[in-house]
């Protein structure tokens, strides 16, 4: 008998969710009832609240309940992947449509390492230079301002200037620099992790320059896959935009599936319902826009869905290479500005005391004039 038991939505452990496609696809292949390969797929699980619900999983599908159903109600896997599931058990083309699921999240696996290795270069060296730069404010600027207190000469405006901060970081650095990280940390939450903020720091990202070109071809990438994967299957294609609602990680575009979804169901046609939602070209460029109007005019959209996927797949690789090639001088000339700052405000003072210790030896060397009156007395 079911148990009546209800389970929360799993985050993370994307690697887990993909061995658990993959792995029994592979050994459904090979002929072993769907038991057994739950129960060999549970050897190799590492994360422990997946482990726990997929050997609930494996129980129920030993008393006899169908697997999709146990798989959409533990939550193991998005809704798109429990509807190629159930479309398989009926049909009879499981192995063939988990085969479709594993080709699936491997791509969106790769989607999403698109963007992490674009974004992971930057934050490394902005990090690195945040630390650096803090080690240099606390240590290394207030002995400058012992030192050049000793000199006897007019510092220069941009050497007062660094003083002044390392004068205010030796006296305050020490809740001033927690007070920073803890203020960027909060920043960084609200504005990406959060789920009821982050809207307002992806749709940062989709205006900066890099940045929009890699999320709106990853996105579109990731949209044609399923939508072919889903279509292929027979699946609907109102919920084709169920399931991209369910697993796309940017707010902007879950609304705008939300509301190509709603169309939909009233019975619009796909073009005619992204043209209205979508008329700038923001979110899906124009050649997307066009190859779906043909695809579903020629009643083809899953193959013009496949190629789309596949052109946009390309494209997203390019624009990480392209986003990372051009921060790489832009860091460049951010941690070189700040290098020169530093050298010049130190650089200055020391040539003016050099400058004014060379000029003294000269009035020395300069002979004195003897008065007149001694002159006379001598003659």
């Amino acid at each position: 008998m079911k148990k009546n038991k209800k389970f929360g939505k799993i985050y993370g452990a994307r690697e887990d969710k993909l061995l658990l496609s993959e792995n029994l696809a592979l050994l459904l292949k090979s002929g072993i009832t769907i038991s057994e390969a739950l129960e060999a797929v549970l050897l190799e699980v590492s994360n422990k609240v997946i482990r726990k619900r997929l050997r609930y999983v494996a129980d129920q599908v030993e008393a006899g309940n169908f697997l999709s159903d146990e798989l959409a109600d533990t939550k193991l896997l998005p809704q798109y992947a429990t509807d190629l599931i159930k479309v398989g058990e009926q049909s009879g083309t499981l192995v063939h449509n988990l085969e479709v699921l594993s080709k699936t999240a491997k791509r969106e696996q790769s989607l999403r390492n698109n963007v992490v290795s674009a974004l992971a270069y930057p934050a490394f060296v902005l990090g690195l230079t945040m630390i650096i730069g803090i080690a240099i404010t606390t240590v290394l600027l207030p002995r400058l301002v012992t030192l050049f207190d000793q000199l006897d000469t007019e510092l220069p405006l941009i050497t007062k200037i660094v003083l002044s901060i390392g004068e205010f970081m030796s006296t305050f650095g020490y809740w001033f620099i927690p007070l920073m990280f803890i203020i960027s940390g909060i920043l960084f939450y609200v504005l990406f992790i959060n789920q009821h903020t982050k809207y307002a720091g992806q749709r940062l990202l989709l205006v900066l320059p890099g940045f929009s070109t890699l999320i709106r071809n990853s996105e579109i990438s990731r949209f044609a896959f399923l939508g072919n994967s889903l279509l292929e299957a027979g699946i609907p294609l109102t919920s084709v935009f169920d399931s991209l609602t369910d697993i796309s990680t940017n707010k902007i575009y879950t609304r705008f599936y939300k509301k190509i979804a709603k169309q939909l169901m009233l019975g619009s046609s796909l073009s005619s319902a992204i043209n209205k939602y979508d008329p700038r070209n923001r979110l899906f460029s124009p050649s997307v826009h066009s190859l779906i109007a043909a695809g579903e005019k020629s009643g083809s959209l899953a193959e013009s869905f496949e190629f789309i996927g596949d052109s946009y797949a390309q494209k997203a690789k390019h624009s990480t290479k392209l986003l990372t090639t051009l921060m790489e001088p832009v860091l460049l000339v951010i941690v070189w500005a700040g290098v020169m700052l530093l050298a010049v405000s130190v650089i200055l003072p020391i040539y003016d005391v050099v400058g004014n210790f060379n000029s003294k030896p000269d009035e020395l060397e300069q002979p004195t004039e003897l008065p007149q009156n001694i002159i006379n007395d001598n003659e």
